[in-house]
């Protein structure tokens, strides 16, 4: 397999269609058909097939013929899917309409948020946020809060997706670098592992929506961004 990089697939909640349910075993199948909500169902369907159509094609699997191992640190099987002997790494979110996927050789994590200027910031950064990064939050004008604060949501999230660790490892065990400034790991308090190192790259699909990526890697990371909804659309 061609080592392409680290890759970017953005798409959208409209590319869902039910002939794309064919890309998807019968289990995420009736994953889908559980969600109560419309819109639930259409991120759902649209971030994984568009993950197994990438996945198959660079893996030479039909898409519903691929299979995760999703062992977690503890042993059970609800942990970030992964593609052992593979050489490749994956990792989607989805947030508002937006759909990402990401592709890499090292393991990856990436995160999309939704701009939400309506939700209570200050409970949410309670949470969230080091003392460090609630600080540099605090001084900014109250108009531009929203936004730093979902960029450290997206940096915090999508380096612990390419650990694995998920948010249930909480998203104050590490401060990243203020939102003004690169993206970076300044401090990780996990005392069962070292600090990972890592490569960030902020992204901005749109207006409404903020991303990272993050790659568990020495060297920096060449990031291409690609239409996944035309692909979708192909199918």
């Amino acid at each position: 397999m061609t080592n392409r990089g680290t890759e970017i697939w953005w798409a959208s909640a409209t590319d869902a269609a039910d002939r794309l349910l064919t890309l998807l075993p019968a289990a995420e199948r009736d994953r889908h058909r559980a969600f109560v909500r419309q819109s639930d169902r259409d991120l759902y369907l649209t971030a994984h097939a568009l993950t197994r159509l990438l996945v198959g094609d660079r893996l030479g699997v039909a898409p519903d013929q691929i299979v995760f191992d999703r062992t977690c640190h503890c042993g059970a099987d609800h942990g970030k899917p992964r593609l052992p002997g593979t050489g490749l790494e994956t990792s989607l979110s989805h947030s508002g309409k937006r759909v990402a996927v990401a592709l890499a050789p090292e393991p990856v994590g990436v995160d999309v948020e939704r701009v939400d200027r309506s939700i209570d910031i200050g409970s949410l950064s309670s949470v969230a946020l080091s003392e460090a990064e609630q600080r540099v939050l605090d001084a900014l004008p109250a108009d531009r809060r929203p936004q730093a604060f979902f960029t450290y949501w997206c940096r915090k999230e999508a380096l612990l997706k390419a650990t694995g660790d998920g948010l249930s490892a909480g998203l104050h065990s590490l401060t990243v670098s203020s939102p003004a400034t690169k993206p970076e790991l300044l401090t990780w308090s996990m005392t069962d592992r070292p600090a990972p190192t890592v490569s960030f790259a902020d992204l901005q699909p749109d207006a409404l929506h903020l991303g990272c990526v993050a790659v568990i890697t020495g060297t920096p990371v060449e990031i291409t961004e690609h239409d996944g909804s035309a692909l979708l659309k192909s199918r």
